[in-house]
């Protein structure tokens, strides 16, 4: 794209650079107006993902839609890109498993440890400040549960480069890291600056930032927010967290998802273990078996099968059913014992003896 460059000091003052700004604007205008449209494959999009004023729901729907959207796109042979160093940390090491060479995991290791130093160095602490007060009110109550939601938006791909911040970054080369800030702007404007040419960007709690240059696609999975904010909002994701019952349509989409991923391969690949997080597989409690079944056609479990449950679905029926299902361990969601807490994250007491 064209670019001009006005500075006030050789332009002779403020008024003569507006002036010779409001120029230059015009003839782009004018060279713009005779462009036409032309379509493009997705391999030619570079699109960067971004979250912000984040919660609960952030984590468990609209990050993972943008990761779903991520992975299509580099399956398709575009080029995605995951931000926001500073909500790595603390599953910096998730990230760094995907790595595609030893050189992009230590890159990963690198961006994330510097950070942390950088800000000891002038007596702070990430974790003082984050989760910010607007997450914490949201519900999210540690900086690792924040960084968990966070890398969703990368999907499942391999990550093949790690890119300093605003830098080029190359088409057709799948998914991708550029270490920017957290702050939202500035980590948009680098994705933007290093070629992105659309945005998509998730938030729970509702954020209304957007980018000059490039278009900015909003999705909460929060209904709430998104009642509040529909001039903001592009997409709700919020259909699971609002209607459970559709649980079955996707469940069946994952049955497809696993035959369709597992008949790719010769013969059953071995895996230490299957986890069903998120707190809230208990809504497909009487899939689970199905689901597990078809796994097993195309995967050796060494080590077990664990599910995430919210307390209240820890009931002798559910336990049964799960145990028929072939799970071998369970862990609690739980974000506090003292009720004090309990009150300030808008959570329910939790019955300590019944479990």
């Amino acid at each position: 794209k064209p670019m001009e460059q006005v500075i006030i000091q050789e332009a002779g003052g403020t008024l003569k650079a507006v002036e010779i700004a409001v120029r230059y604007a015009k003839q782009m205008v004018a060279e713009a107006a005779l462009l036409q449209k032309e379509e493009f494959p997705l391999s030619e999009l570079i699109v960067g993902t971004e979250c912000g004023g984040s919660d609960p729901t952030s984590g468990l729907a609209a990050n993972p839609a943008i990761g779903a959207m991520s992975d299509l796109v580099v399956k398709a042979g575009g080029t995605s890109i995951l931000s926001e160093t500073s909500e790595f940390i603390g599953a910096e090491h998730i990230l760094a498993r995907r790595a595609a060479t030893p050189e992009v995991h230590d890159r990963i290791f690198e961006i994330v440890h510097r950070y942390e130093a950088a800000l000891r160095l002038v007596g702070e602490e990430v974790r003082a400040g984050n989760p910010s007060p607007g997450n914490k009110a949201g519900g999210i109550t540690t900086l690792e549960e924040k960084s968990l939601g966070c890398i969703h938006k990368g999907g499942h791909s391999t990550i093949n480069a790690v890119y300093d911040y605003a830098k080029q970054v190359k088409s057709k080369q799948g998914l991708v890291i550029m270490d920017t800030p957290g702050n939202d702007p500035s980590s948009v404007a680098g994705m933007v600056a290093g070629g992105a040419q659309i945005v998509v960007f998730s938030t729970g709690r509702g954020t209304p930032t957007g980018n000059p240059v490039a278009p900015v696609i909003k999705i909460t999975a929060n209904p709430i927010t998104y009642g509040k904010m529909k001039d903001n909002i592009d997409v709700d994701a919020s259909v699971l967290l609002e209607h459970p019952e559709q649980m079955d349509a996707v469940a069946d989409a994952l049955l497809r998802e696993i035959h369709a991923v597992g008949g790719q391969q010769s013969g059953k690949k071995e895996t230490n273990s299957l986890y069903f997080g998120g707190g809230t597989p208990a809504l497909a409690a009487d899939r689970l078996g199905e689901i597990i079944g078809a796994i097993k056609e195309h995967f050796v479990i060494t080590e077990g099968i664990g599910v995430e449950l919210h307390p209240d679905n820890v009931t002798p029926d559910v336990l049964r059913t799960l145990k028929t299902a072939g799970v071998t361990k369970i862990s609690i969601g739980i974000q506090s014992f003292q009720t004090k807490f309990q009150s300030v994250l808008g959570r329910t007491s939790v019955d300590i003896s019944a479990m």
